[in-house]
């Protein structure tokens, strides 16, 4: 794999609408990050075409968000795939295996999520750096718009009421831990100067 330009944060939210897990009843809502590398590496062993094409995952990828209660947590292997088709819409999926941080109620779930709307949802075949939130559809092209947990026995789908997707720079996490550092110091010495005093 070569380096990566941006980390890519697409945050998807919504309410669970078919669930056979007691302790997520249908209507119990979600937030869910999915943290991707651009540009992708293409999975050359997969199906790709003039309009589809998947992607493999890169290191610090990951999937993480809630769902009522319990999160959902996974940096196992992930994968990506782009539909990109002025017939049939386009579809932006992500999918992966749940890590020991995941307090959902399953045993290992895999996770998947997926949005859907009509061409130029997505801008080209590659790993999307935008997407038309105002084109995200329930259900388009036979693909739905949603979040999956799935075991052998159980299933867990939401639907996806918003998304939104933006690149998360290191210039914004050193200035955000700068001035947090910043803060702690000058309490540590506000409270030496109240002792002293």
């Amino acid at each position: 794999m070569g380096s990566f330009a941006s980390t890519m944060l697409l945050t998807v939210s919504g309410t669970v609408t078919i669930s056979t897990v007691a302790g997520i009843p249908v209507g119990t809502p979600y937030s869910v990050i999915v943290q991707y590398q651009v540009p992708g590496t293409p999975d050359l062993s997969g199906p790709n075409s003039s309009t589809q094409m998947g992607y493999l995952g890169a290191p610090g990828d990951s999937i993480h968000g809630s769902i009522g209660i319990y999160t959902i947590s996974s940096s196992s292997f992930q994968n990506y795939g782009v539909l990109y088709d002025a017939q049939q819409g386009d579809t932006f999926g992500a999918s992966a295996g749940s890590d020991a941080n995941s307090t959902v109620p399953l045993v290992s779930p895999s996770i998947s999520v997926q949005i859907v709307g009509p061409h130029g949802l997505l801008q080209s075949l590659e790993l999307p750096t935008t997407i038309d939130t105002g084109l995200i559809q329930p259900v388009q092209g036979g693909f739905a718009s949603q979040l999956l947990l799935q075991t052998r026995d159980n299933i867990i789908i939401a639907g996806v009421s918003s998304a939104t997707l933006q690149v998360q720079t290191p210039e914004t996490g050193s200035v955000f831990l700068f001035g947090l550092s910043t803060l702690v110091c000058l309490v540590a010495r506000k409270r030496a100067s109240d002792r002293k005093q």
